[in-house]
């Protein structure tokens, strides 16, 4: 699939507040999103999921797009009735470029998920600087404890990212009014 008609695709998706069906490279699964926001890097969107859009956002690299495609017939029809797309909430990101887009989230202080290396790898964690290429990065293991030692991501390792999802939230809440 050519990346003119992948954008065009997501065009739809954001104007008409439609469900687009995306494949990525790093996954062989496929994901249900609606769009609040692409350009020729990124996409920025909230998945459907189940006639519900779940909380947070994704924010996917155009170029681990394989494909995807408008879901129509009964499923949109379905979500349409429902009034699903009234429960997007947008937030404005500067999507120009991962640096961009580190060095906003860095400034909110949140938890964020990092996918890295084609998906074989995620983090939870914050950023703890932002530079040209790469940001430095605290992780922490399911235990909520943060390893030692920081550690480097390279942009061009990175597919996408996730913030104010059930999960992260969770955690949020965790280092916020129960980790003392």
């Amino acid at each position: 699939m050519r990346k003119a008609e992948k954008l065009n695709l997501l065009q739809l998706s954001k104007i008409n507040k439609e469900i687009v069906t995306c494949y990525f490279s790093f996954d062989n699964n496929y994901v249900h999103y609606y769009v609040l926001d692409y350009n020729d890097k990124f996409v920025l969107a909230q998945e459907e999921f189940d006639f519900r859009v779940k909380d947070g956002y994704e924010l996917r690299k155009i170029s681990r797009l394989k494909k995807n495609n408008i879901r129509y017939g009964i499923i949109n029809d379905i979500a349409k009735a429902m009034g699903i797309e009234n429960n997007l909430k947008e937030v404005i990101i500067d999507m120009s470029s991962w640096y961009s887009i580190f060095s906003e989230i860095k400034n909110w202080n949140k938890i964020i998920r990092i996918d890295v290396e084609n998906g074989s790898y995620f983090f939870y964690g914050k950023i703890i600087e932002v530079s040209k290429n790469r940001i430095i990065f605290n992780d922490f293991n399911t235990n909520g404890v943060y390893y030692d030692e920081p550690f480097e991501i390279n942009f061009r390792d990175i597919d996408g990212i996730e913030w104010d999802t059930e999960y992260i939230q969770g955690w949020n809440y965790y280092f916020s009014n129960m980790r003392k």
